[in-house]
């Protein structure tokens, strides 16, 4: 399923939890969605495709006994009513969200209940998934025009109907389903949710909800592997003395984009290893094996960090890694500077355009010389 380039909606409907009376408000008839419709495809496919692919999604793996969306979703496998069937995911969250301990905090939203394809499969049957969106229509304020006695009078009204864009921040939650579990595969959904480390608001969803519980997968090994290196290095470069330079850094992170980019798995001890190796070079001899250890003592602290359970690497855990995942959480650069400054763009680009000074100054300064033929000011 996170193959998926291209997103085909087979059925749709919305079922609405009314904001003023937080009451369900249930559909009866599905929303056409044929070519005379009107319906907004690119909208929606536009949704399940920003949870695919963002770096922010995770993972579940429903329970066992199977709760009652992993149960509807089979059996529509098996051809049950799509509606009947949607009607009653929405009846089940509706019950989670008011009996949750957060009920209060829990905005009511639209359940969105969708089933579909891969775009790009041309098979006579392609695979169906199910994707539950739950979305915050926008509180927009609209110009109405209005006649009074043959004159015209313009009034703004407020009203919460748009269905936000996919970049917008309406999008509390979307989980996309496959009901069929693979042992080749440690989960069973992908969810995409703005309040996931809340864990007291969030795990209404995925916990009493969706009845699963949160897994690691491929798809989030290269950044449970990058982004403690990168603090590490950000916040503990003065480890040792003298600190760690720009050059050291750089060397460090470049060898640990190269492993996640290269490999499918790799031990932890073997990832720290490998990125923490810092050969003498022209003008930097070898760091002493005291230097070293601590660096390496240092690096592993920075993983044994407060997370939650399925996220936390441990020294003796082999890391799966997802080569899309790899690939575009290390296309992009970001360097942060004094005052807020910040300098970020494609990784390539920033190599060719940027030259960075090995060590730093008297002063402790990192030097960094642009050179570019376009300036253009913005």
């Amino acid at each position: 399923m996170e193959g998926i380039k291209a997103v085909k909606i087979v059925r749709f409907i919305d079922h609405i939890i009314n904001h003023e009376t937080r009451q369900l408000e249930p559909s009866q008839l599905d929303t056409p969605i044929g070519p005379e419709s009107k319906f907004p495809h690119e909208l929606f496919a536009g949704y399940i495709l920003k949870a695919l692919q963002s770096d922010g999604r995770r993972h579940s793996r429903f329970r066992e006994p199977p709760g009652k969306v992993i149960s509807a979703v089979r059996s529509l496998r098996h051809g049950g009513d799509f509606v009947q069937i949607s009607t009653d995911i929405a009846q089940h969250l509706y019950t989670t969200m008011n009996t949750s301990a957060y009920s209060a905090s829990i905005n009511p939203g639209d359940l969105m209940v969708a089933l579909f394809s891969d775009g790009d499969d041309t098979s006579l049957q392609p695979a169906e998934y199910l994707a539950l969106l739950k979305l915050d229509p926008s509180n927009d304020v609209i110009r109405e025009v209005k006649i009074e006695d043959g004159k015209r009078r313009v009034v703004f009204v407020r009203k919460s109907t748009r269905i936000p864009e996919p970049g917008e921040k309406g999008i509390q939650k979307i989980a996309l389903i496959d009901g069929e579990r693979r042992e080749d595969r440690p989960y069973d959904a992908v969810l995409l949710d703005k309040e996931i480390r809340r864990k007291a608001v969030a795990k209404f969803f995925h916990d009493a909800f969706l009845e699963s519980d949160l897994v690691r997968s491929a798809s989030d090994g290269p950044r449970l592997l990058l982004k403690p290196l990168k603090d590490f290095l950000a916040d503990q470069a003065n480890i040792v003395d003298p600190p760690l330079q720009p050059g050291e850094k750089l060397e460090i992170l470049a060898n640990a984009r190269r492993i996640v980019t290269t490999q499918t798995e790799v031990p932890f001890s073997e990832f720290l290893d490998k990125s923490l190796t810092l050969p003498a070079r022209p003008g930097r001899p070898a760091r002493p094996p005291e230097h070293t250890r601590t660096i390496r003592a240092g690096a592993i602290a920075a993983f044994d960090t407060p997370l939650p359970p399925e996220e936390r690497i441990k020294p003796t855990d082999t890391v799966a890694i997802h080569a899309g995942a790899a690939a575009r959480l290390t296309s992009r650069v970001t360097y942060v500077l004094d005052k807020g400054v910040k300098i970020e763009g494609d990784q390539q680009a920033m190599d060719d355009l940027l030259e960075i000074d090995e060590n730093l100054d008297k002063q402790g300064r990192t030097k960094i010389t642009i050179r570019t033929k376009t300036f253009r000011l913005a």
